[in-house]
């Protein structure tokens, strides 16, 4: 499934990468679905590339059909990033703590000038689910709650990296 969100934010582009890259617990208030994000690791490989492994802690709630499958910390995920501050984009790759073989998620968010204190967040992911990973599911109802385990974890996972913008804007608006 292909993930985009392109805003646009009253702020200035390095503000808003800055506030992204170096503040994602502060977040944690502004985005749905999130409990916490830890900062797990943080390497500056040289003047230009940062790279960061979070942990991020969601909340939602999880089907009846799949509850008794679906465990507190399959609905948290590691959050492996590159940034390339000077051209101000990250690449980004999401797994499970659980079961990293449950979904992949791999992209990018673009940080854009696009005016005097304007800069637009860009975001583009691929995110594909595999229910018959989760243990304990037969593979005939695996089959059959597909949807469900799909529809759970786009609506855990998308909601967050779709509203990042809203989020960092709420923040830098109390914030600034």
């Amino acid at each position: 499934m292909l993930i985009t969100s392109k805003d646009v934010i009253p702020y200035e582009v390095m503000k808003v990468l800055e506030t992204v890259r170096d503040h994602q617990a502060d977040l944690v208030p502004y985005m749905p679905n999130i409990k916490a994000v830890e900062v797990i690791e943080r390497r500056e490989l040289d003047g230009n590339r940062i790279e960061l492994l979070n942990h991020w802690h969601g909340e939602s709630d999880v089907p009846a059909f799949v509850k008794k499958f679906i465990k507190p910390e399959m609905t948290s995920w590691k959050d492996y990033a590159t940034w390339y501050n000077d051209e101000r984009y990250v690449a980004w790759r999401l797994e499970t703590f659980y079961l990293n073989k449950l979904f992949t998620c791999i992209g990018k968010t673009h940080f854009k000038e696009v005016g005097p204190n304007e800069t637009e967040i860009f975001l583009e992911g691929d995110l594909k689910v595999y229910p018959e990973e989760v243990p304990g599911i037969p593979s005939f109802i695996a089959k059959k709650a597909a949807p469900q385990i799909e529809g759970f974890i786009v609506k855990l996972i998308t909601p967050n990296l779709c509203n990042l913008a809203k989020g960092v804007k709420a923040y830098l608006d109390d914030n600034a």
